[in-house]
Parts: C-alpha cells; structure tokens; sequence
C-alpha cells in the first residue's frame, strides 16, 4: 500500500512520461562495433536500463563502450565472470541505434530496457 501522496504522483507521472519498453537480450561475441538495437525510422531510442556479463569460461578480458550512434555512453573493463548494471535514462538523436562495442573477440550476454519514441 501507498502511504504518501508524493508516491503516488511519482507513480502516475511515470506512466504518463514514459511508454512501454522492449529489449531482447543478446550474446555477442565480435569485436567491434555490434549494432544490438535500430529504432524504427524516424524515431530516437531511450535507454532506461542495460545490463552486462561475462561467462565464467571468457578467455580474454574485455573493454566494452556502450554507444548510442556515434556518442559513448558507459565504457566499462570487464573480467570472467563479471557483471555491470545500470540504470539512468539515456536518449540518441534521431535513427541513432545502440551498438556494443568489445575490444577483442570475447563472450558478453547484454540486456536492456528502452523505449523508442519521436
């Protein structure tokens, strides 16, 4: 149950400002650019959540940069067996996608909460 009214309008001012998310989650293993998301034409992309891990078998360690078109957004080293959450709202230009970008050939499952809007 909700106590304060504070609350409560935070709650229904998140519903109102926000549309429903997609996400899928992946498993790249290219070093490179990855392109993991494309909005639809026309439209920008809002990151609301992304999530990272590496396998406990990952070879090599890994520098991973979180990209929305050509701006990094997150770049974070990461070992076997590692993990990196965040949540902060993230927003691209216009038909920019999001793209992981791994330093070398290595494993990483990447999950992800957005929205696209115009």
């Amino acid at each position: 149950m909700i106590s304060s009214p504070a609350a409560i309008n935070f709650d229904i001012r998140g519903y109102q400002t926000y549309n429903p998310q997609s996400g899928s989650p992946s498993l790249i293993t290219t070093a490179g650019d990855n392109i993991i998301y494309t909005p639809a034409l026309g439209n920008r992309i809002r990151i609301k959540w992304i999530g990272l891990r590496t396998p406990r078998d990952n070879a090599p360690d890994i520098e991973v940069i979180i990209k929305i078109g050509s701006a990094n957004i997150y770049r974070w080293y990461m070992t076997k067996l590692d993990l990196f959450s965040h949540s902060t709202i993230r927003e691209g230009a216009v038909n920019e996608p999001l793209i992981v970008n791994l330093s070398v050939n290595s494993n990483l499952y990447v999950n992800f909460d957005l929205e696209e809007f115009t």
